[in-house]
């Protein structure tokens, strides 16, 4: 019986096999140590970036040594009223642009003027 070619997120999903390092992204594969997107087109790159030196330095670090970057999609609820949901996509997405970390939302002055002036949960 002939192959059947699979699609890249399938591919990618049996790459990735339940490592806690990798998501998948828009139809990439995000490295959690790293905090970069890839775009893999074979398997064989998939495995030099799981055994770079980069990777492996980072894997062995411990976890309190190590920022990981928040996925937007882990961090914003999808199941709020459309117009809030719109305002805080809006506003995660104006913070990642102009490269403000998220975790200044957590606490102090920005945190106390949302907390405030909007009803909306923040990441």
């Amino acid at each position: 019986m002939p192959k059947i070619a699979s699609s890249n997120v399938t591919l990618f999903k049996k790459w990735i096999n339940g490592d806690s390092n990798f998501a998948m992204e828009g139809g990439k594969i995000f490295c959690k140590l790293c905090t970069k997107s890839y775009e893999f087109k074979k398997k064989w790159q998939f495995d030099v970036q799981k055994k770079s030196e980069q990777h492996l330095e980072r894997d062995k670090a411990p976890s309190t040594d190590r920022k990981q970057q928040q996925l937007l999609r882990d961090v914003v609820s999808w199941e709020i009223r459309p117009e809030v949901q719109e305002f805080s996509r809006d506003v995660t997405t104006a913070f990642l642009k102009e490269g403000i970390p998220l975790h200044k939302l957590e606490k102090g002055p920005l945190h106390d003027i949302f907390d405030k002036y909007c009803s909306v949960k923040l990441p």
